[in-house]
């Protein structure tokens, strides 16, 4: 089942419209510019409302041309701002024909955006959060200082078969439990100016402005409101007063912009801080919603929105959430594993207790056992030159100890470290290929540029894992053994120091095991692009997926471009940075197989309108290896793009009457699009507590028809493949995480410490 309820009455989808045609005096209008033609006519309107009487609607079908009511009857224009308005024809809205699918999807959404701005007996009073609706906020029960509230959002859209459903996206929006003016009178401005710092730290816009920094406004009577508060530096200036100056400024006003742009005067006893995940980190009970409590809440939502006028159709609903018919969705068991050198074979699973048993046996042989696959690793324990030289020497035991009962055959040198080019140095003089450091900062400290942790990213030549100095093992116990350790301490250390080496092997190019069963594409090409302006791109190629006997080679790639802007990605430097990266490998193969490729991008492919695309460079690629023979014509490669937003769509699985989350490997085919699917790679039996997020997959074939079952079954093997959380999948396809995390560190001037080279 979906988070969506179906329209019953679908069919009586129709609206008598009449079209305005809007163009400029002078020039032409572009995409971008759809919005100031709606409100182009919108002050028409205004201006003549005894011809438009009607509340209305204003749909945008292109750039200059726009659907209004046909009872609305605007004088045409010979220059409104700049701009001609006519007259057009009349037409039928329909909510069956497929090309004007958009546009009703936009009226429905107005028209359901004004019913719930009146106060509902289901959900109570509203506030409008960008595009999304929340409940008043309310206390925390961690934490008296947060409020918290229920956001949704409801958009209309057609699955298969035509069908319009309404699909319900619950999420959690966090508020400041002080106003501006209560932080004043107290005298600490210094901490709001500390909570506008972290809303901001390593965030800018594309234009490399600092973000808006937004605020919950309740003036008076009024219905609550975000806006933007302008000029937030001035918290900081304020916290250098004295605590009188501080009170006085306090009883003041402030400017903020509302959601049109229109600045207002507020008081700051009005206002209060939306928070940010840097500010909440660590409260998580609220803002991860059990399937319970999220159906809970789209059982609510569902109730409101039932019967809304949507311009003189009354939208009705289905009882239940959009079940998916049998024959678009499956299950896919997870495959057999080759663990250990000797290459011990773990059963594949199927259904929920298998796969439960499945990750517990992975876990306990690969303890047993060790590593398919080892590569030549000297780590160094690197700690700062201020920690305990007794608690140093305990981590140092205690990581040693868990290296050996992993079988992963080496001890940690131990470096104390002032600087992170201290740090370097000792490594080099050390011969060490790889560092765990513990880092000066605390848990709660957020990371920012400059911290040691990105000193030690940008500047360590050897893979490197940190961990912060309070989350190993207190001081107070540094001289208790540890089976005298109370039980959820040593069972917690154990968990961080085990995550620890499990990610720092992984980076030394160890692979823990492999599919035992072969997959339908031999070759699996990971492809993301990452920084504030998505300005750095990283590939990961892994090859012999289909030739379980071989040893697996994962190789990271970087994509070379020679501008600023990197994404979309152009379509010459995918192609010549790809061709170079496979080459490279298929020069060292005996006998390279690349007649199976799926290319797997993290996002759109996109390009630059009608003169190139992404998959541009990707079908010049295939034609080139196919050209040179390094592929036959029958050669079969094929590309997914993978939306890990998933457009707010969510599986549930239904076992009598609860519902639950679906099962590790779900796939459903929801959609028109018979290459459009949903993906659960996080699930039962992984996902103990939270609403499983699936993936949004298209499939397009670069040269013949796809068979997008196996494609998905690929997809849900290789997530599977889980080298640096043995006992859980990962949400991603592993060479699409390597991709991810290497652009993501190449964006912030990091080494992509990738790993698993050949």
């Amino acid at each position: 089942m979906l988070n969506a309820y179906e329209v019953v009455n679908a069919q009586a989808f129709q609206w008598e419209v009449v079209r305005y045609h809007v163009e400029p005096i002078n020039g032409t209008l572009s995409e971008e510019e759809r919005g100031v033609v709606k409100d182009l006519i919108w002050a028409l309107k205004k201006a003549h409302r005894s011809s438009a009487p009607e509340a209305g609607f204003v749909l945008s079908e292109s750039p200059s041309t726009v659907l209004v009511p046909r009872s609305w009857h605007l004088p045409d224009q010979d220059q409104q701002d700049g701009f001609s308005i006519r007259r057009g024809a009349d037409l039928i809205l329909s909510g069956q024909d497929p090309r004007q699918r958009r546009l009703v999807s936009e009226l429905l959404g107005t028209a359901l955006g004004r019913h719930l701005q009146t106060a509902s007996a289901h959900i109570g009073q509203l506030w409008r959060h960008g595009r999304g609706h929340c409940e008043l906020p309310r206390p925390h029960p961690d934490d008296p200082n947060v409020l918290f509230a229920r956001r949704f959002e409801v958009q209309p859209i057609t699955v298969r078969d035509h069908r319009w459903v309404l699909q319900i996206h619950i999420s959690t929006v966090s508020v400041d439990g002080a106003t501006i003016a209560e932080y004043g009178q107290r005298g600490e401005l210094a901490e709001l100016a500390e909570r506008v710092a972290l809303k901001r730290v390593n965030r800018q816009t594309r234009s490399l402005e600092p973000v808006a920094v937004r605020a919950l406004v309740q003036r008076g009577g009024k219905a609550p409101e975000r806006m933007e508060l302008l000029a937030p530096e001035q918290f900081a200036d304020q916290a250098a007063q004295s605590l009188e100056r501080q009170r006085e400024w306090a009883a003041r006003s402030l400017t903020c912009r509302t959601f049109k742009g229109e600045e207002l005067s507020v008081e700051a006893a009005e206002i209060r801080l939306i928070l940010d995940t840097q500010i909440t980190q660590t409260m998580h009970r609220e803002t991860i919603l059990s399937v319970e409590e999220r159906t809970r809440w789209i059982q609510a939502v569902r109730a409101a929105a039932d019967g809304f006028d949507a311009f003189g159709v009354s939208i009705k609903l289905a009882d239940q959430l959009y079940a998916v018919p049998p024959e678009q969705t499956r299950v896919f068991p997870l495959p057999p594993l080759y663990i250990s050198e000797a290459r011990h074979v773990l059963a594949g699973a199927d259904g929920e207790e298998e796969i439960r048993d499945r990750a517990r046996q992975r876990t306990r042989l690969l303890a047993e056992q060790g590593y398919l696959i080892k590569r030549p690793l000297i780590p160094a324990l690197a700690v700062p030159q201020h920690y305990d030289r007794r608690r140093a020497g305990r981590l140092k035991t205690d990581l040693d100890q868990l290296a050996a009962e992993l079988h992963l055959d080496f001890e940690f040198t131990l470096i104390r470290y002032r600087t992170v080019d201290e740090l370097q140095q000792a490594c080099a003089a050390e011969g060490c290929s790889a560092v765990l450091a513990v880092l000066p900062e605390g848990a709660n400290t957020p990371q920012q540029d400059g911290d040691t942790h990105d000193l030690i990213k940008r500047t360590l030549t050897v893979p490197s894992q940190c961990i912060q100095h309070d989350n190993t093992l207190a001081m107070r116990f540094t001289a208790v053994p540890g089976s005298e350790l109370p039980v959820h301490i040593h069972r917690r250390v154990q968990g961080r120091y085990r995550l620890l080496l499990e990610h720092l092997v992984v980076k030394g190019g160890w692979i823990p095991y492999t599919t035992a069963s072969a997959a339908h594409f031999n070759v699996h090409i990971g492809i993301d692009v990452g920084g504030l302006r998505n300005n750095y791109a990283m590939a990961c190629l892994g090859y012999g997926l289909s030739r379980p006997d071989e040893q697996p080679v994962f190789l990271p790639l970087t994509i070379e471009v020679n501008s600023p802007q990197v994404e979309p990605i152009p379509d010459g430097a995918l192609c010549e940075s790809l061709d170079a990266g496979l080459s490279r490998l298929a020069d060292r193969l005996t006998s390279p197989d690349f007649e199976r490729v799926l290319f797997i991008r993290d996002g759109d492919l996109n390009g630059q309108g009608p003169i190139w695309q992404e998959i541009d460079g990707l079908k010049a690629l295939r034609a080139r290896w196919s050209a040179s023979g390094r592929i036959s014509t029958n050669a079969h490669w094929v590309v997914v793009e993978v939306s890990k937003r998933a457009e707010h769509w969510r599986q549930f699985r239904q076992l009598s009457t609860d519902l639950h989350n679906p099962v590790v490997g779900t796939v459903t085919f929801p959609f028109d699009s018979p290459n459009q699917a949903l993906i659960s790679t996080t699930g039962a039996p992984y996902l103990q507590q939270g609403t499983a997020d699936p993936l949004f997959i298209t499939v397009t074939s670069l040269d013949r028809e796809v068979d997008a079952w196996a494609v998905m079954q690929d997809l849900v093997w290789e997530a599977d493949l889980s080298f640096s959380k043995t006992d859980l999948g990962t949400s991603l396809p592993w060479v699409l995480h390597v991709a991810d995390r290497a652009a993501l560190a190449v964006a912030d001037g990091q080494r992509p410490q990738t790993g698993l080279l050949i």
